[in-house]
């Protein structure tokens, strides 16, 4: 019995070399996590600076939104129509910086009116003033009143009657007076002498229609009721085109199939 048993001594000095065996792979085990960790820590900072750099990178080369802008050249009739929808849109917008703007400017203008502010160097200390100098040459009363009242006067003649004619002085009409209502003019005084101005550019069948219509009328016609006459004749004409052409092509699909 004594043979089997084992000896205390020599069971206790295993023990101990197992614990430490034991103690030291449980410690060898923690450095590698450890360093396992730092290296996925590291690798998560480049990540965020990689996305950081890209970000970044996007934000350099962002475009700037496409904003659609009349384009003026430099005619004085075009002249207040694009000051007004660029100072709304882009001069007014605080949320535009001035080196945008200018380039909003820029690209909004060609010929002669982009010569004016050729020379500016692309800053933003520059857009105020190439604004100013579009302005000074193109503010101009004195002239913007005669370029309108003289469009007035200078609406082609209708030789045949047509809604493309008619609508056109109608157009023509409207914007010019808008114009010169905006530069302070009376043109609410005006009506005999417009309507005297447009149907003499009429065709001959409107203006017998018109001259009808207004010897019907028990007052002097004003501008509003000669504007609306001439609108609905064109609406009428324009029906009328439209049905001639559905039989013009009528005639030709019947012509083909015989």
């Amino acid at each position: 019995m004594e043979e089997m048993v084992d000896d205390p001594s020599e069971q206790y000095a295993e023990r101990e070399e197992f614990e430490k065996q034991y103690y030291s792979l449980v410690a060898a085990a923690r450095q590698l996590i450890s360093n396992a960790r730092k290296q996925a820590s590291g690798n998560s900072i480049a990540e965020v600076d990689v996305s950081c750099s890209k970000h970044t990178h996007k934000h350099n080369s962002i475009r700037l939104p496409k904003i659609d802008l009349p384009k003026f050249s430099g005619s004085y009739h075009d002249w207040l129509e694009f000051r007004d929808t660029f100072i709304s849109i882009i001069h007014d917008n605080d949320s535009i910086d001035n080196i945008n703007k200018l380039h909003y400017l820029r690209a909004s203008l060609k010929g002669s009116a982009s010569l004016i502010i050729d020379n500016l160097d692309f800053r933003s200390d520059n857009y105020d003033a190439a604004w100013k100098l579009l302005c000074d040459r193109y503010d101009n009363k004195r002239l913007l009143v005669n370029n309108h009242v003289q469009l007035l006067f200078n609406v082609q003649s209708i030789s045949k009657e047509s809604s493309k004619s008619l609508r056109h002085i109608v157009d023509t009409t409207n914007k010019n007076l808008r114009a010169l209502s905006t530069l302070g003019q009376p043109v609410e005084y005006w009506d005999t002498l417009i309507i005297y101005i447009m149907t003499c550019k009429l065709d001959q069948v409107t203006n017998r229609e018109w001259e009808e219509h207004r010897n019907s009328l028990s007052e002097p016609p004003t501008l509003a009721v000669f504007i609306e006459f001439i609108s609905n004749r064109a609406d009428l004409l324009e029906t009328l085109e439209e049905y001639k052409s559905l039989f013009i092509k009528g005639e030709d699909i019947c012509a083909g199939r015989t």
